[in-house]
């Protein structure tokens, strides 16, 4: 089942995203500040964040929004499947999930920017999968010597 997040899911939240292997211990304040920031304006503001729940445990979440100073332009700013789900059709569901919501408020295009490091590589394969393209690398933007992708889809 597919759903809003509550304030009560985000301990299980960071634990999916830790599970990844894409984040840190030391990322963890920052993605709960994230999380803390939904639950207070940002979905006031028209942010999403949606979790994927089975058997009454959190298995997937995304966040997405509109950019500001665009013509309907949406960044998906997260979409993390916790590990023991992989492979499995939850990342599938919950990106069409977002692209349709976001062609449902008449959304135009999709930006998700990805670290240019080599443990990307299943990340980058999926979004091309789902009919992205990678438009943009900015080098050194994470750190020296980690830069940034991006990836593109028309909706």
């Amino acid at each position: 089942m597919i759903r809003k997040i509550t304030p009560e899911d985000t301990p299980q939240l960071l634990t999916i995203c830790e599970s990844t292997g894409l984040f840190t211990t030391e990322d963890l304040p920052t993605l709960q500040l994230l999380f803390d920031d939904y639950h207070v304006a940002k979905s006031r503001l028209g942010h999403h964040a949606l979790v994927c729940e089975h058997e009454n445990k959190l298995i997937a979440v995304a966040y997405y929004l509109p950019r500001e100073l665009t013509d309907r332009t949406w960044e998906l700013l997260m979409i993390m499947v916790s590990a023991s789900h992989q492979t499995k059709g939850i990342g599938s569901l919950m990106i069409d999930g977002c692209q349709e919501h976001i062609r449902s408020m008449g959304g135009r295009l999709l930006l998700i920017e990805t670290s240019s490091t080599n443990d990307f590589e299943p990340v980058w394969q999926f979004y091309r999968k789902h009919g992205f393209s990678d438009v943009a690398t900015v080098p050194d933007y994470y750190a020296d010597s980690i830069g940034k992708v991006t990836f593109l889809k028309r909706l």
